[in-house]
């Protein structure tokens, strides 16, 4: 599958990264998709927002938004959208909490929050225990040209069939990454069940298929950027599950998404809708402002810019569809971490959040 990326930065500078800036996708699949710990998002009178005198463009009140996220490379268009005024722009009062608990941020949605950032694989597996949650907008976007998770390993695998028998590292054994691994074992003829699967922190992934402990590793952005003396694949893993699936139709997915309780967006559409739109402005300005979205992400994050160029660039989009997710509740049910009975995406999906934000 694919080869070494080319050195761009010494391999001590990445342990910074995960201490000051956690990759979104890394910070979704260490929590996983466990459905008791995000089944407390619903809706209660805490969620509501307040209005406010005065307003930005698109209204002539000020609506309050409490907003989880972490700080991290797929998230740039949030702080972007912060820094730059958009959410004031749309008449939003967007006040941000920052942490690395993805699932405990959608937990307290309807409760501490209003809007969070997660992976569908946690809004899929809490809706199952009746959530009551919905996809808002969506974030990163993942295709062939901007990879997320890939797999590292000593020698180039030509299938995932052949890890069969070995030793594979996963940030986490449930969520969006490890559904992903299996179905494409599984579409290529393999066994999912006869690989021995473990939990590895990114950061020593690579080290540990150097040093033989285990004999491949799915990892993430940055922390294969500019590996030496192992295979790198050039596909993302996550992207390869959905075309399987999907029999070539879809080729690309999303890695993150924004939530909210289905309350809040029936209380709140314009909230919603507003909150759309300044993260589509934001992605509109990165798309045109490469050089200071660098910097910003840098600064932001506390790492050297060099570290951020190395890095695969992300993609990003404020919509998100039913045809975006519902391949990745079918991945998950073919692996069987979610059950036939759960939610389909039209139901996942939050009214308006496929509309191009106006």
């Amino acid at each position: 599958m694919g080869r070494g990326m080319p050195l761009r930065e010494a391999r001590a500078t990445w342990v910074a990264a995960i201490i000051v800036g956690i990759l979104l996708t890394v910070g979704i699949s260490a929590c996983g998709s466990s459905g008791s710990s995000a089944s407390g998002g619903s809706s209660s009178a805490e969620a509501e927002p307040k209005s406010e005198a005065g307003g930005g463009e698109s209204g002539s009140s000020t609506e309050s938004v409490r907003l989880d996220l972490i700080p991290a490379f797929g998230s740039l268009p949030l702080h972007v959208a912060e820094v730059n005024g958009f959410f004031e722009k749309q008449g939003l009062d967007v006040s941000t909490t920052e942490s690395t608990d993805v699932a405990g941020g959608v937990a307290a949605l309807g409760k501490q929050f209003d809007i969070a950032l997660g992976s569908p694989s946690i809004m899929f597996a809490a809706n199952v225990h009746g959530a009551g949650l919905e996809a808002v907008s969506g974030l990163q976007v993942v295709d062939k040209s901007h990879v997320n998770t890939v797999l590292v390993s000593k020698e180039p695998v030509k299938s995932l069939k052949e890890l069969e028998g070995k030793s594979v590292a996963e940030i986490s054994l449930s969520g969006g990454s490890i559904q992903a691994t299996k179905y494409v074992i599984q579409s290529e003829g393999g066994d999912p069940s006869a690989v021995h699967f473990s939990a590895v922190p990114l950061p020593t992934m690579a080290d540990q298929v150097k040093a033989g402990r285990i004999d491949a590793a799915v990892s993430a952005v940055p922390f294969f950027t500019g590996l030496e003396g192992v295979s790198v694949d050039e596909k993302d893993i996550s992207v390869t599950a959905v075309e399987a699936i999907t029999k070539g139709k879809q080729k690309s997915t999303q890695s993150a998404i924004m939530i909210a309780t289905k309350g809040f967006v029936e209380e709140h559409p314009e909230a919603a809708e507003k909150f759309r739109a300044a993260l589509a402005e934001a992605i509109a300005w990165i798309e045109e402002n490469p050089k200071k979205a660098t910097e910003l992400l840098s600064g932001w994050l506390g790492l050297e810019e060099a570290i951020v160029e190395a890095a695969p660039t992300p993609a990003f989009s404020a919509t998100i569809s039913t045809e975006t997710l519902q391949p990745l509740i079918e991945i998950a049910q073919a692996v069987g971490e979610l059950p036939s009975s759960a939610p389909s995406a039209s139901e996942q999906l939050a009214p308006g959040a496929d509309e191009e934000p106006r």
